[in-house]
């Protein structure tokens, strides 16, 4: 109806998977667009859609996923929907991991020995292994897992606010460090070379 490119819709989220298959099949590698939206501010629709298409690009299994907090279809981007764009891609890879098949996990003979009825909370393997199964995200405060009363506690704040606190933090004290000096002249020639240089 508008000729813009919509980035949230599934049409393009069924393309992208397809062009990921064609890629597997062809043995290319293959880009594709995911945490993007077509929201024009970081909103509801903005995080709904950056959740679904983060998930349903890792699931594809395309080699490069692309656009990550952006909004408005492209024409701008959001520091906060980066910031909930890189939680959702630790989810995405932490649902990718699956559940493994070996014997540390099943963990047989501590089935056999507490049984039904019994409380493995306490057992031994439970204490020394339960950490490697849940994700506490990339920004342990930015995602809220805390009860109604703890959560008004600590200023019942949105995950859209706590999202500018830690942009906001992150951008005042990030320091990306230099480049190593082979590199950072690669990049300058590039550059020159670019700009018509020799």
């Amino acid at each position: 109806r508008t000729s813009l490119c919509s980035y949230g819709s599934p049409e393009l989220q069924i393309t992208c998977a397809s062009m990921v298959t064609m890629a597997r099949y062809l043995n290319l590698p293959c880009f594709c667009t995911a945490g993007c939206s077509d929201a024009q501010e970081f909103d509801q629709q903005a995080g709904m859609e950056a959740g679904y298409t983060i998930l349903m690009q890792a699931l594809a299994g395309g080699n490069l996923i692309h656009d990550l907090g952006y909004i408005g279809a492209g024409m701008t981007s959001s520091m906060e929907m980066l910031l909930l764009c890189n939680e959702m891609a630790g989810m995405a890879r932490h649902i990718l991991r699956g559940i493994p098949m070996d014997r540390k996990s099943l963990a047989l003979e501590v089935i056999e020995a507490v049984g039904p009825g019994g409380n493995y909370s306490a057992e031994g393997h439970t204490v020394d292994n339960f950490r490697e199964v849940l994700h506490f995200g990339q920004f342990g405060e930015l995602l809220s897992r805390a009860a109604r009363n703890r959560w008004e506690a600590q200023g019942a704040k949105s995950f859209g606010e706590r999202a500018r606190e830690r942009a906001r933090q992150l951008v005042a004290t990030h320091d990306p460090g230099q480049l190593p000096g082979k590199v950072a002249e690669a990049v300058r020639a590039v550059s020159r070379r670019g700009d018509g240089e020799v």
